[in-house]
């Protein structure tokens, strides 16, 4: 313990905890018992009263002093330095949970956000934990415009720290034709056996660089091809980088789609599994479809489909038949879109998803083609999720009659019309008409959005899921939000006990006009 000076107008002199070795102490995670994190608080708030009642005479050396004392002991006691490692490296590893990615982009890697330098920088425990996780150094982007990052040392350093970790890289040339740094490329053309996930901006001039990385791709899972230059297209692409590449199985595309099949990259097509189409367009000339249905014929053992086109494309020659695929997922071009022709043509290239497990339609409308498609597929559907969607209910209906055995729905911010009470009695279990219930084999539902339904209604079905007959499956999981909605208290009571006996997750979620919840609940 030590003393402060006296205080003006005749008070006390005041007591400070002294903490041993501090200094040492924030070098390194060493937290602070509870009994000194409770002497730690009331010494501060007593140093803190010393400042105000010294600076409304004048700052003193006194005040530097006292503030000075403050700032240490509180960060002694920051939660954060309570988070165990394990925690703070989920979150170094893992920014993106806070981040909005827009369809079909690929989540970012961390390195863009949050440099590992900058991480170690903030003490001495953080810079110790930085350093020896080598997965923190592993993501890299080759860019000009980031001198900082765009030299051979800084390179070098980051891939030494990075070990035996796969190299997620991001090859971004300025300009068409630019040509990145020849020394800095060397380093990573050293370790092509650890390139795991090769994101890079197309041009001729970058894939004669990466050139020498043919036939040593043996770890590549992941290629992201992003094209921005409507002059260069995709004529020059077809370099044979990528060739083999035994274990790639994901393809992103980006940007504006190849004029023609033979422009189409030359991948091994019949490995990949997964595979995501996010064409950006902004006018002019429609862009060919052949490339895009060559691309889908090749791709003979896809397992997860996503596509985003803003025009609608012509039918293909020749109807796809995808004998592998489970899920798939389709945007439209924005919320509640009324004309998006393009949907029906994407869903008619597949005549057939006889394993089809996950559908998944955004900013779509309920469209003809889309039950047709589901009849000829004759896929046991598991998931039918709908997001920002427009339709009627009666589009919702037939689409529902035609996956019987989905256990999971998804209705995310459609149209109010679209779920009203006519789609919540459909959905209600009546032992008088068994088999006009809709989803009989559903075990778990996510409505949130505004809608024209009565509380009552969906109060009654969800209740006729909890103990339902023999034939139909029960309800496990249930999360709702209704802005606006306010479920009567006492039904909602009631409801609330039954399905703590019988749900493994409730959330329930009611806005009242004034945005503030009115009732909440989660059992878990």
């Amino acid at each position: 313990m030590h003393s402060a000076s006296d205080e003006p107008g005749g008070m006390h002199t005041m007591q400070l905890f002294e903490v041993p070795d501090i200094l040492e102490r924030l070098r390194h995670n060493d937290i602070p018992s509870d009994v000194e994190i409770h002497a730690i608080r009331d010494s501060i708030t007593i140093a803190q009263s010393l400042i105000v009642a010294l600076q409304s005479q004048a700052p003193t050396v006194e005040t530097e002093a006292l503030s000075k004392y403050v700032a240490l002991p509180t960060s002694l006691i920051s939660p954060i330095r309570r988070l165990p490692v394990d925690i703070l490296l989920t979150i170094f590893l893992n920014p993106i949970a806070h981040q909005r990615l827009r369809p079909g982009f690929a989540r970012r890697s961390i390195i863009l956000n949050y440099r590992p330098n900058t991480l170690g920088a903030v003490c001495y425990h953080w810079r110790c934990l930085t350093l020896g996780t080598p997965k923190l150094w592993s993501s890299l982007m080759v860019c000009p415009n980031q001198p900082d990052q765009y030299t051979v040392d800084g390179v070098r350093v980051a891939l030494q720290r990075s070990q035996v970790a796969s190299l997620h890289l991001k090859f971004r040339p300025a300009l068409t034709g630019f040509v990145l740094d020849g020394e800095v490329m060397k380093e990573f053309l050293k370790h092509t056996e650890r390139w795991g996930h090769v994101e890079l901006t197309i041009n001729a001039a970058l894939l004669r660089q990466l050139s020498p990385a043919r036939h040593r791709l043996e770890s590549l899972d992941t290629l992201t091809v992003i094209h921005s230059d409507i002059e260069e297209h995709f004529e020059h692409f077809p370099s044979d980088v990528f060739t083999d590449a035994p274990m790639l199985r994901t393809l992103h595309l980006s940007g504006n789609l190849p004029d023609s099949p033979s422009a189409v990259p030359i991948l091994p097509w019949s490995q990949l599994a997964k595979l995501h189409i996010h064409v950006d367009w902004t006018g002019g000339a429609l862009p060919s479809a052949g490339a895009y249905h060559y691309m889908l014929s090749q791709a003979t053992n896809l397992r997860e489909y996503d596509v985003y086109l803003p025009y609608a494309t012509k039918r293909g020659p020749h109807p796809v038949i995808s004998h592998h695929l489970k899920e798939m997922r389709v945007y439209g071009p924005s919320q509640w879109s009324t004309n998006d022709e393009k949907i029906d043509v994407l869903i008619q290239n597949h005549s057939t998803a006889p394993a089809l497990e996950k559908l998944a339609l955004v900013y779509c409308k309920l469209i003809s083609a889309l039950p047709s498609f589901l009849h000829r597929s004759f896929a046991q559907l598991q998931t039918l999720e709908i997001d920002g969607a427009s339709g009627r209910a009666v589009d919702l209906i037939s689409l529902s009659q035609m996956v019987p055995t989905v256990k999971q729905l998804v209705l995310r911010k459609l149209l109010p019309y679209a779920v009203t009470n006519l789609v919540i009695k459909s959905l209600t279990i009546d032992i008088f008409s068994p088999d006009k219930v809709l989803l009989p084999m559903m075990t778990s539902f996510l409505l949130d959005g505004a809608y024209l339904f009565k509380a009552d209604a969906l109060m009654a079905m969800l209740e006729s899921r909890l103990t339902p007959p023999d034939e139909f499956s029960q309800l496990a999981a249930v999360d709702i939000n209704l802005p606006i909605t306010v479920v009567p208290a006492a039904r909602f009571k009631d409801f609330a006990i039954a399905a703590n006996r019988a749900l493994k997750t409730f959330s329930f979620i009611c806005l009242n006009e004034a945005r503030k919840p009115s009732q909440w609940i989660m059992l878990e």
